[in-house]
């Protein structure tokens, strides 16, 4: 069934705007507009969702391969990956925008599963912990709000890095912020 939308429009009021009222007639020029908004907005949406996908597919094959190259070349390969999808995370969570943040938010906890699965790195935990140059990557803060909440000499307040361990052995120091 096909709809005329010449038809659909006489059965609307006048939209009243805050420069003009249009007509209901004179309403397809606007409808047209969304329409294209919204098709622009589908296509990002897909570019992201591919995106994502690629990503997910080069960390796959980065992961199976131990031969790919020297090991170092492959885990800074990996740990960017995580750090941008990290980033994206971040700068999700500064605009709201619920549909990116619980997509970026899946994506590295697949990241940390495929890492813990195919790699044996499992992530550190750091907040809470003393602050050890051995075991941290980190620099002293005296924030007023860190005052208020008592934390002890040397505990980390912040973990702005995540780090890895694989069988005892730091893969990766976390990049902490602790309190002094």
């Amino acid at each position: 069934m096909k709809i005329n939308v010449q038809e659909e429009l006489k059965r609307f009021k006048d939209l009243t705007t805050k420069k003009n009222t249009v007509a209901a007639g004179n309403l397809s020029p606007v409808l047209t507009y969304l329409m294209e908004q919204f098709t622009e907005l589908k296509k990002a949406d897909q570019q992201i969702r591919e995106g994502i996908q690629q990503l997910v597919d080069e960390v796959k094959n980065l992961a199976g391969k131990e031969q790919h190259g020297p090991v170092a070349k492959r885990n800074h390969v990996l740990f960017s990956i995580y750090d941008q999808v990290d980033s994206l995370l971040k700068v999700a969570m500064v605009n709201q925008d619920q549909s990116q943040i619980e997509t970026y938010r899946q994506l590295l906890e697949y990241l940390t599963t495929l890492f813990t699965m195919e790699l044996n790195w499992v992530p550190i935990d750091a907040v809470g912990k003393k602050y050890n140059p051995y075991e941290y990557e980190g620099f002293a803060t005296t924030v007023q709000h860190c005052q208020e909440r008592h934390p002890q000499k040397l505990e980390i307040i912040r973990e702005l890095r995540k780090g890895f361990s694989c069988r005892e052995q730091i893969v990766r120091k976390p990049l902490v912020e602790f309190y002094e």
